[in-house]
């Protein structure tokens, strides 16, 4: 699974998410789990196609940031993907976004 390598880097925001709180799955049905007990990190599959954009943190490495991006260019599904670089706002107490292009 591709987002197993970057689930400690990557934000994936779904439009989805913004139409309100849904049901939530159960634990049993997750494709994968991570460690174990009340901080086990459940997985589950979903279509590619949910994914609308890539959010690449401020503090991400640069090796990493190049690394999602080469992924998001391999998989034709992911051509269309919106992906943004967050920085850190010189002046005011928010974050910038930058359009990136893979």
């Amino acid at each position: 699974m591709i987002l197993d390598e970057f689930r400690d880097s990557i934000v994936i925001y779904d439009e989805m998410l913004q139409e309100g709180p849904r049901d939530p799955l159960p634990l049993s049905s997750a494709s994968a789990v991570i460690g174990d007990g009340p901080t086990a990190i459940h997985l589950y599959e979903f279509p590619r196609s949910a994914i609308r954009s890539v959010i690449l943190g401020c503090r991400m490495l640069e090796a990493k940031k190049e690394e999602i991006l080469r992924v998001l260019r391999s998989v034709d599904e992911f051509h269309d993907i919106l992906c943004l670089r967050a920085q850190i706002d010189e002046t005011h107490y928010r974050l910038g976004f930058t359009e990136t292009r893979g």
